[in-house]
């Protein structure tokens, strides 16, 4: 009866092999586009062969039982491969895995039973080497090699290290599975056995291609920390380059005679040499970005020379723009008010007694240091200055003229004063001139005033703020013709007594302002 079973089994086995080699043989004949399943293709096929699996379970047929569940696992993983969200494949893997469980439950009794029912009958050498099924415990352990081999695979298309670290944990464990199989079933099975040795070869192949892959994972890693290693050593290079044109004072590679910065309006003098500076950075910029850099750039480098480089340059191109036009706009302001000025008709044109319109000496200067800072800050050759080069000129010259026409129409103020003093008051107007025009000749002197002015003020003392006074004192002006650094002048003098308890003070005083006038005037 039991060899009747056996033989049954047997020929149930070959009947299902011969099926599936047909199966293979026509698929392999059909075109690649027929053979392509779509994902609810697969679908449908994995749903059938469970559900082929669970009736063969309940009917008892477990070996085709155990075949479609093989099938089912390969077509949910092209599933999985072909479509990882579909709506399917969830439902599929629970339905799968509890099919699984029950056919592997009813797998292991039947075994423990068959182990029990032959422990009186010894294996001979000849029946395991003629056998054509393995034991049901080699089977069981090679779909479970062959399902951990199936991770691998895919571990090992991932590319990654991590993935090849867990394809090799995994082939460790499937390697204690083949060293299971030796141990307790070394002697019950021809290991030339189809099933097995193809096993034990994807497994060897998978072992090499790990081997290859970490390989490989291992030599990137050495090229990487290479790379990286130059990466370092070209940025270390050109960070002191980039931080002698934009470290401030106080930071690391600051150079006071190459950072790019702008002057203030106060110091136009430094215009010119922070727009070569400009210049030489923006060389120096391009050439960097000529330069290759194959390993890359660390993050420091990255940071001056992508970020504060450009961003340095376009606030100095604006901030320097603006410098240029507060500096040039001033001048042409002032000049082109000084001209106004004079461009107005006081009479002067119509009558010879009046003298023409005069820009105070205080204010040319001014406009003089104006003009110098235009030069300085943008260059007396570049067009701005240019123009405002001209204009001064024309002011200059105006006023010259101007100068020219009051000092032909300038004189001494009549000698009308008639004191008995006078004496003293044309003395000490000489004296004031020589104390404080040295080396100047007094030509003639005139009291144009017919008396004194007298005036009464109150205050402090002094600056102190420690002493108020009321004070009383007289005060009259006179006139000096004076020759002195080679043209001749109208001086202005104020003369003052202070009152006493006993009478005035002694004279004192001072030049008031001058003008310029022809020597021949002197004694008109």
């Amino acid at each position: 009866m039991k060899s009747n079973i056996s033989f049954v089994r047997q020929s149930w086995a070959v009947s299902i092999m011969l099926v599936l080699l047909f199966a293979g043989l026509i698929s392999l004949s059909l075109p690649a586009a027929a053979a392509a399943e779509s994902a609810d293709d697969l679908a449908r096929s994995a749903n059938k062969m469970i559900r082929n699996a669970e009736r063969n379970m309940h009917n008892r047929k477990l070996d085709q039982a155990v075949t479609l569940l093989e099938e089912a696992r390969a077509t949910l993983d092209t599933l999985k491969a072909a479509d990882p969200s579909h709506r399917q494949l969830k439902s599929l893997e629970n339905k799968y895995g509890r099919i699984k469980k029950q056919v592997d439950k009813k797998v292991g009794g039947a075994k423990a039973k068959a182990s029990s029912s032959s422990a009186s009958t010894a294996v001979t050498k000849s029946e395991k080497s003629t056998g054509d099924k393995l034991p049901g415990g080699v089977s069981k352990r090679i779909r479970d090699i062959n399902r951990e081999m199936d991770q691998v695979k895919r571990y090992l298309a991932k590319g990654t290290e991590s993935s090849a670290k867990q394809a090799q944990y995994i082939l460790g464990e499937v390697q204690n599975l083949f060293n299971d199989i030796d141990k307790k079933y070394g002697d019950q099975f021809d290991t030339s056995h189809p099933d097995y040795a193809e096993a034990k070869e994807r497994f060897d192949r998978f072992r090499g291609d790990t081997d290859a892959a970490l390989a490989a994972v291992e030599k990137s890693n050495a090229n990487a920390e290479a790379d990286e290693a130059a990466k370092k050593k070209q940025s270390a290079e050109w960070i002191p380059k980039f931080q002698a044109y934009l470290s401030y004072p106080g930071n690391d590679g600051h150079d006071p005679n190459l950072l790019v910065y702008v002057p203030g309006t106060s110091e136009p003098e430094k215009f010119a040499d922070a727009q070569e500076r400009y210049e030489a950075f923006k060389a120096f910029y391009e050439s960097y970005q000529a330069a290759e850099f194959p390993h890359g750039k660390t993050w420091k480098l990255e940071t001056l020379a992508e970020k504060e480089g450009p961003q340095r340059m376009a606030d100095f191109q604006k901030q320097f723009a603006d410098r240029v036009i507060t500096v040039a706009g001033e001048a042409e302001k002032q000049i082109s008010g000084a001209r106004a000025y004079l461009g107005k008709n006081n009479g002067w044109k119509d009558d010879s007694s009046v003298k023409p319109p005069l820009v105070d000496k205080n204010r040319m200067e001014s406009i003089d240091n104006l003009v110098k800072k235009v030069n300085a800050a943008l260059g007396s050759g570049s067009p701005e200055a240019a123009k405002i080069n001209r204009s001064y000129a024309a002011l200059t010259a105006q006023d010259k003229e101007y100068r020219l026409i009051r000092a032909d129409r300038t004189f001494l103020s009549p000698d009308i004063y008639s004191g008995g003093d006078k004496k003293d008051l044309l003395k000490k107007a000489r004296a004031i001139i020589t104390d404080e025009k040295p080396g100047s000749e007094v030509l003639r002197v005139t009291i144009y005033k017919d008396g004194w002015e007298e005036k009464t003020v109150e205050g402090w003392r002094d600056t102190s703020r420690t002493q108020w006074e009321k004070k009383t004192f007289r005060e009259i002006n006179a006139n000096a013709g004076v020759r002195g650094g080679g043209r001749v002048y109208l001086y202005t003098i104020y003369l003052a007594q202070d009152k006493t308890s006993t009478g005035w003070s002694n004279l004192y005083g001072h030049i008031m302002y001058s003008d310029p006038m022809a020597e021949e005037n002197v004694e008109k």
